[in-house]
């Protein structure tokens, strides 16, 4: 059964990517944990957002499962 968190803050990303933002509250799915030394927090998650079909990687402490 697939994880799923919501956002505890805007995701910005680079202006040529759709889309550029993904907006705090935003409730995602979490693919699986990855580990690397830019995550402030040493951890983070591949998410997906299944309503614009984009994935991407954020720091665990930007995430709150529910």
């Amino acid at each position: 059964m697939m994880k799923t968190a919501k956002l505890l803050f805007d995701i910005e990303q680079a202006s040529e990517l759709v889309p550029n933002v993904i907006p705090k509250g935003t409730t995602v799915e979490v693919i699986r944990e990855v580990k690397h030394q830019d995550f402030l927090s040493g951890k983070g998650y591949i998410i997906f957002w299944p309503e614009k079909a984009y994935a991407d990687v954020v720091d665990s402490s930007r995430l709150e499962f529910i």
